[in-house]
């Protein structure tokens, strides 16, 4: 277990890094979010993932190779921005980013920006570039943001199952992510939810109706056993107590001859 010493020393090696971010100190490289410049460093970033090492490569055909800039005109600037983040800090804003006020993405509109759409939006940016500890992070951030429903609309959680199944296969990282939508759905089936929003998706996403439809079932069984097993045990208490009642009665009716007895002796 680390000393407080070794605590305070990681921390201060933790915020020194980060305040690296986005500056020009040693900057050798420059990601665009969007229209937004970013400051960055390449050792730094390489720790992450070999993209950018590979894209700067003077043997690789990408312009960026010669500019020593890298841009993702396909991605959203809000997810390339909190990767670069993530890769100075370890993690990574969810709210709204006042950095990008003023970039504007034809198609990408604020709902796109935050919530469980940014999650999403990082977790296709880590997997483009290849930071697996971010995809494990955004995902994580994801279920949290899929865990309470007060925060999201039955019709938004469509839409978010309707991308995720349109995005993501049968690779092992994938199905980790839509495990998470599997679980909210069920949560939402078994909390008694109005699911008619997903009633449209759910027919047209068989593989996921079918997953949230066995584990409802599955759950339901359990339940009932695990009721079963609860009357079970209330009625051979009610039979123990039972049994106790006729024992102290017979014990009762046994003595009542000897009080009998006993009062007569005093008369």
């Amino acid at each position: 277990m680390p000393d407080a010493t070794t605590t305070t020393t990681t921390i201060s090696m933790a915020r020194k890094l980060s305040s690296l971010f986005n500056s020009p100190i040693h900057s050798d490289i420059t990601i665009y979010a969007g229209t937004l410049p970013i400051s960055a460093h390449l050792a730094i970033l390489s720790l992450h993932t070999p993209f950018f090492t590979s894209a700067l490569s003077p043997a690789s055909a990408f312009e960026e190779a010669t500019t020593c800039s890298v841009k993702f005109p396909e991605h959203s600037p809000h997810a390339v921005y909190r990767l670069v983040r993530f890769c100075y800090e370890g993690s990574y804003p969810a709210g709204e980013l006042r950095e990008l006020a003023g970039v504007v993405v034809e198609g990408e509109d604020k709902e796109g920006t935050e919530g469980g759409w940014a999650h999403l939006r990082v977790y296709l940016m880590a997997d483009y570039v290849g930071v697996e500890e971010l995809m494990t992070l955004a995902t994580e951030n994801l279920r949290g943001e899929l865990s309470r429903p007060e925060k999201m609309e039955m019709g938004e959680l469509g839409r978010l199952v309707e991308a995720v199944y349109a995005i993501t296969g049968a690779r092992k990282k994938d199905r980790v992510l839509r495990e998470v939508f599997v679980e909210a759905v069920l949560r939402r089936v078994v909390q008694g939810e109005e699911v008619d929003g997903l009633r449209e998706v759910l027919e047209r996403q068989g593989e996921l109706a079918v997953e949230v439809l066995g584990r409802y079932v599955k759950l339901m069984r359990r339940r009932m056993e695990g009721e079963e097993r609860e009357a079970e045990r209330v009625m051979d208490e009610l039979l123990r107590e039972k049994a106790e009642v006729t024992r102290l009665t017979t014990e009762v009716e046994t003595m009542r001859p000897r009080l009998r007895i006993q009062r007569t002796i005093i008369r």
